[in-house]
């Protein structure tokens, strides 16, 4: 909602309820064997909300964050609690009500979600969930290092 040719207003519920709808959709109109919620950077948050509702097989997370605004990267950051928060995607809440393996891509060189907000999130993992950090990785290009290919591709299968 909100963003390129979509129309109203984008809000942290409308993202989670529209994300519901299309995976409701899904599971009546696709044949699957397994669940994959897959979530990137601000997706990760819906993706982590969905998971809590839908129990999926798996979730695969690239360059996400603990909580939003922990992540904001900006120099005032520090006056953002003046502020009311209008997102809040609380993946450190959510990760550890997940029943589902989990999986962490991210980046050494990602300067939209630092890297140590994605840290934060390591010790809320199971020690069967993976946790990849991809040296020179940044916030856009994971998908064109052979490490995430190479390691997607494992957890995949």
């Amino acid at each position: 909602r909100g963003y390129g040719k979509s129309t109203g207003k984008p809000s942290e519920i409308d993202f989670y309820s529209d994300a519901q709808l299309v995976l409701d959709w899904a599971k009546v109109n696709i044949p699957f064997s397994r669940l994959i919620i897959y979530g990137r950077s601000l997706g990760s948050g819906v993706a982590t909300q969905l998971a809590v509702k839908n129990t999926p097989d798996l979730l695969i997370l690239e360059t996400p964050f603990n909580e939003l605004r922990g992540a904001i990267n900006t120099p005032l950051q520090p006056l953002l609690f003046l502020f009311p928060a209008r997102y809040h995607f609380p993946n450190d809440k959510n990760i550890p009500l997940l029943k589902c393996k989990k999986v962490i891509f991210h980046g050494t060189l990602d300067w939209v979600v630092p890297l140590s907000s994605a840290l934060k999130l390591k010790p809320l993992l199971s020690h069967d969930d993976r946790f990849f950090v991809i040296e020179g990785g940044g916030h856009r290009n994971l998908n064109k290092f052979k490490e995430f290919q190479t390691r997607l591709a494992e957890v995949l299968n």
